[in-house]
């Protein structure tokens, strides 16, 4: 994981350069998510999620030209229960490169890579009570719609990858609905 979080920084310092010559290519946004999934597999039994927070993002961006941008942002998803009586509160900061196409003059669809750092605390297990932070790879694609010069909507699924601990693992993947500002 450490290749994948050293690349990451490698591109966005890349394409940070032009940052100095910078217009309206700064935004700033923030995100809710619809549904978070978040499968907690504890001792090889699967454990449903008995409360299902609202996760939120804030971000910012920097849109380098058309076609390629940098994102960096700041997700928490809530505490989640399971029924074995476990909890995780998680979050993550991550950094992403982000590819759009535009379809025609108000929607454009994107994908986006990178890396999220997430810190998680779980409580209610005999054996994995505690807090851990671990980078695991960021995939994401969606829908953006232009609805003036500064504002963009945006629909979103993102995986933020699956955290391993010593009891079992946490799947994290969400769908998001949010709004970008542009400077």
């Amino acid at each position: 994981m450490n290749k994948l979080f050293a690349s990451t920084l490698a591109l966005a310092a890349i394409f940070s350069a032009p940052l100095a010559q910078a217009d309206d290519s700064l935004y700033a946004g923030a995100t809710i998510g619809q549904r978070s999934s978040v499968d907690l597999v504890l001792y090889g039994t699967r454990q449903s999620d008995t409360r299902q927070p609202r996760a939120f993002s804030l971000r910012g961006g920097y849109q380098v030209n058309d076609n390629v941008g940098i994102e960096a942002a700041y997700t928490s998803f809530g505490k989640h229960r399971f029924a074995s009586g476990a909890s995780v509160d998680m979050g993550a900061l991550s950094l992403a490169v982000k590819g759009s196409i535009a379809l025609n003059d108000k929607f454009s669809v994107f994908g986006k890579a990178g890396v999220a750092r997430h810190t998680l605390k779980l409580t209610g297990t005999a054996s994995d009570n505690g807090s851990d932070s671990k980078a695991r790879a960021l995939l994401g694609a969606g829908v953006a719609y232009r609805l003036s010069e500064q504002v963009d909507l945006t629909l979103e699924v993102v995986d933020y990858g699956t955290l391993r601990t010593g009891a079992g693992e946490l799947k994290l993947r969400q769908f998001e609905a949010g709004i970008n500002l542009r400077f």
